[in-house]
């Protein structure tokens, strides 16, 4: 098992970092989120939850152009969008609480 510690020492992140980012306070930059997926043997995208249903289907262009935008907010304009997201995904499984 790995710890924080050692996750965040490999990634050369600090440990309240790796704290944020799993407890949803924070989103790790875009050269951290690549770092961690380093040390983690795993893509940048899995980590995010943007890798296909289908891992054989590359995403396409849509979906390559709205991640650049992405990786081009602030924390506080990126955690919005999760924020968001989040609200839609709740309405379309009918889970409203």
């Amino acid at each position: 098992m790995m710890t924080r510690a050692f996750l965040a020492a490999r990634a050369g992140v600090s440990v309240s970092s790796i704290d944020k980012y799993e407890d949803g306070t924070a989103l790790p930059t875009v050269e951290n989120l690549q770092k961690l997926s380093r040390v983690l043997g795993t893509s940048a995208d899995w980590l995010v939850d943007l890798v296909p249903e289908d891992p054989a289907r590359p995403i396409g262009p849509e979906c390559e152009s709205l991640i650049k935008r992405y990786n081009d907010l602030s924390d506080e304009q990126r955690q919005t969008v999760a924020d968001l997201v989040g609200v839609m995904a709740d309405r379309r499984s009918g889970d409203t609480a």
